[in-house]
């Protein structure tokens, strides 16, 4: 079997600087974050991680499905327990991840990405990885379950996928999954969750919308066009519409919209 294609707990524990995780590899789950956030609620600790190396149900954001087709990609979850209030937590988390990954595969491939307000990163505006914070109080707890997919080897996406997605292998590299996985673990234990000041700089050098114009498509609401600005130190987006600036929180992005639908 190709070394890229089997996913070791033991390889992955080996290949670690930070040890504050303890990690569980699956061949197959419908959802790492949905069995993850069961693991938080009967007290799994900070630190764990949930990895399979198949999907049967991977979810999104606003429940879309992820694409998850066995050896080909990185399914998993990590359970972080913050001391921040949840409405802070989430959004610093969803950022530092974006960048946390984005060193990571750029250490084990030399790829460069983009990240897209508020959970992609993209190479040449196609998506590589998806990430999912979902924030759950647990008693007097705040817990944070984190999901990161990534697209490593190259698989026949849907036809729905396929003009928009794309995999590290497609673009010259595939790097050995368990040395990506590590590589991802030591990046978000390396980044400070309190002191977003010390690593936001470098996530806004990333940006793949700050600067532009981009299409912003609320929850239930209608898409309009605003100029990406800013993002916040809580990783809310900072946008100038009509000549009045303020924060979103929630919500897609799209750096453009064709035959009136949005593409995100």
């Amino acid at each position: 079997m190709n070394h890229t294609n089997h996913l070791s707990k033991e390889k992955i524990a080996s290949l670690l600087q930070a040890k504050h995780y303890r990690i569980t590899v699956v061949d197959a789950l419908p959802s790492t974050n949905t069995a993850l956030k069961e693991g938080a609620i009967c007290g799994a600790p900070h630190g764990e991680v949930l990895i399979a190396d198949h999907q049967t149900a991977g979810r999104g954001r606003l429940e879309r499905s992820f694409y998850s087709p066995s050896g080909s990609g990185i399914y998993m979850s990590v359970l972080l327990r913050p001391s921040l209030p949840l409405s802070i937590a989430a959004g610093r988390i969803t950022t530092l991840a974006a960048l946390a990954v984005s060193r990571a595969i750029r250490r084990t491939s030399r790829l460069k990405t983009r990240i897209k307000w508020v959970n992609d990163l993209l190479i040449d505006n196609k998506k590589v990885c998806g990430i999912l914070a979902e924030g759950i109080r647990i008693g007097e707890e705040n817990a944070v379950v984190l999901g990161i997919g990534i697209n490593v080897k190259s698989a026949a996406f849907p036809a729905e996928l396929a003009d928009i997605a794309t995999s590290l292998e497609e673009h010259g590299v595939a790097p050995d999954r368990n040395v990506l996985i590590a590589a991802i673990l030591d990046e978000l234990f390396s980044l400070d969750l309190a002191h977003p000041q010390d690593w936001m700089s470098e996530y806004k050098a990333q940006s793949a919308v700050l600067g532009k114009s981009v299409w912003i498509l609320p929850f239930g609401g209608e898409p309009y066009e605003a100029i990406a600005i800013d993002v916040t130190d809580n990783g809310a987006l900072m946008i100038e519409r009509n000549g009045e600036i303020f924060e979103i929180f929630s919500g897609e992005v799209s750096l453009r919209l064709e035959d009136k639908e949005l593409i995100s």
